[in-house]
């Protein structure tokens, strides 16, 4: 199996190494044009941005997220014309930036805004961290609707989401409680280093950057505890 890849929109990310060595905040998932804005700033903007566009319609997020993975989302399936105007995500830019702040110039993808709503869909539902169903398992059924290669990278990330998640369920759940660009976050991150590792298949490998890390979880911690599925 190759090198596993997660091509999330504004959450893009390109696996290496699994090195924690050299990890430093990595700031946000929000990717603007250059301006001079601190990395826990723009982590604080990603955690607001995603709080409001997924309050702006919490219908339509459930529908992009059940009808997307992280290579592909089926617009028409989830009844969402544009996400810009769904999710009103031009209000919510204006709505996060401080007056003495530059204007943000922020690509809106439907990929993108997947990866901004997995984790205040999941914090919405779980204001305190949830716990393994009993007899839970750890590969759950899941939708794709990548196809060819995609579609074989998209089954791979789930897997190995699944697995991170079931294994250190407390880890995971600590992480996307943290704030993005910060320490914290990096140490969250690492204390997953050990579940990361195991669950990787031969041959794969992956980046253990804080935010890579993050999405991974994140997508792990929706699937499992707020897409309606059986008994988890």
């Amino acid at each position: 199996m190759g090198i596993l890849q997660l091509a999330a929109g504004l959450a893009g990310m390109t696996a290496a190494n699994p090195s924690l060595g050299q990890d430093r905040p990595t700031g946000s998932m929000l990717q603007v044009r250059p301006v001079a804005i601190a990395p826990e700033r723009l982590g604080e903007m990603q955690v607001e941005f995603g709080r409001c566009i997924y309050g702006s319609n919490p219908r339509a997020a459930a529908a992009l997220l059940t009808h997307s993975d992280a290579f592909a989302a089926d617009l028409k399936a989830a009844r969402i014309n544009d996400p810009r105007i769904s999710f009103d995500t031009d209000r919510c830019l204006r709505q996060e930036r401080r007056d003495d702040e530059p204007n943000l110039d922020v690509a809106i993808t439907p990929l993108g805004v997947r990866a901004m709503l997995l984790e205040p869909a999941y914090l919405e539902a779980y204001r305190h961290p949830p716990v393994l169903a009993a007899g839970a398992v750890e590969a759950l059924p899941r939708q794709f609707v990548s196809t060819g290669d995609q579609l074989v990278r998209a089954r791979q990330l789930a897997v190995f989401a699944d697995c991170v998640v079931f294994h250190d369920l407390t880890g995971a759940d600590a992480l996307v409680r943290t704030m993005p660009g910060t320490p914290s976050e990096v140490a969250a991150a690492r204390a997953l280093a050990p579940s990361l590792g195991a669950c990787l298949a031969q041959g794969q490998r992956f980046s253990l950057a804080a935010k890579n890390v993050r999405a991974v979880v994140a997508d792990g911690l929706w699937t499992r505890f707020v897409r309606a599925t059986p008994a988890q």
